[in-house]
């Protein structure tokens, strides 16, 4: 009895002062939980990466496609992922990625960078909560 005392007098504080996060995906789903820094909880099995057909394309295309895909990360005003997927015959990733580089360099913008991966991760929302 005193260790489940203990350990809800010491959760009530992280709960109180807004330090408890999560992630969910875009389809609602809870990807971690955790307190300021730390992920308490997540899933056994990782989400798997997104693919063309993911996001639309028809699968007679999707079948062309392959190679790394640049992914966009979003910023503070938009933060849904972007996605360039490429012909296997004419991947262009690394280029894009150097052009995308030069003009967050430009504009002197900061945030997560483009980065091209053969394995694209499916984009993740976070939130903060307090509760009483």
């Amino acid at each position: 009895m005193r260790w489940i005392l203990a350990a809800a007098l010491l959760c009530c504080p992280v709960l109180v002062f807004g330090c408890f996060q999560w992630t969910q995906n875009p389809q609602g789903k809870i990807q971690s939980v955790g307190v300021a820094g730390t992920t308490v909880w997540q899933p056994k099995q990782p989400s798997k990466p997104i693919a063309p057909a993911d996001l639309g394309i028809p699968a007679d295309q999707a079948a062309k496609m392959g190679g790394p895909v640049l992914v966009i990360p979003g910023d503070s005003g938009n933060p849904q992922y972007r996605y360039r997927f490429y012909y296997a015959n004419n991947n262009q990733c690394a280029a894009d990625l150097a052009k995308q580089l030069a003009l967050r360099r430009q504009q002197n913008l900061s945030g997560p960078a483009p980065f091209c991966t053969e394995t694209p991760p499916r984009p993740s929302l976070q939130g903060h909560g307090l509760l009483f």
